[in-house]
């Protein structure tokens, strides 16, 4: 929904990712969604839009058994299907929130998934997680799930 409201005059707009613009963001969030992808049987080409990436990581849920076991990965070693799939879902949920922040567009994340977002990025070991995100920011022990989350990725809601 968010990345269908993006106009051409909207790509050069910073994002709270010190490292991408709109447009960058944009062509991070799919190259993940490819990179991930391809661990679990979607085929989609490098340099792929939006639209393709979404229905062949899509139709490549679909299969049956599709979580089970492990892949490859080049930098994780031998890693669980699962963990791969949720590597590609957290990033784009983080990314979401840059999106909409930088489109002044509702920030609000999807509930469910945020438990599991902070469950998984904080299973990473530090050096990783400082290698994917920004240093985290400091919340209140009583911050909502979403705020938490946020912090943890460094990101200032």
């Amino acid at each position: 929904r968010r990345h269908r409201a993006v106009v051409d005059a909207d790509l050069g707009r910073a994002t709270p990712c010190d490292d991408f613009d709109v447009e960058a963001l944009i062509r991070h969030t799919i190259d993940t969604q490819i990179t991930f992808g391809a661990f679990l049987g979607a085929a989609t080409d490098q340099g792929a839009t939006w639209e393709p990436t979404r229905v062949a990581m899509t139709s490549a849920l679909e299969a049956p058994d599709v979580l089970l076991g492990e892949a490859e990965h080049p930098g994780l070693g031998p890693t669980a299907k699962t963990r791969l799939l949720a590597i590609a879902t957290h990033d784009m949920l983080v990314h979401t929130w840059d999106l909409s922040r930088a489109l002044g567009l509702d920030e609000t994340l999807p509930p469910g998934n945020i438990e599991a977002a902070i469950e998984s990025i904080l299973a990473f070991p530090e050096a990783v997680r400082q290698a994917v995100f920004a240093a985290p920011i400091g919340v209140s022990a009583d911050a909502d799930p979403q705020t938490r989350l946020l912090a943890i990725a460094g990101r200032q809601p």
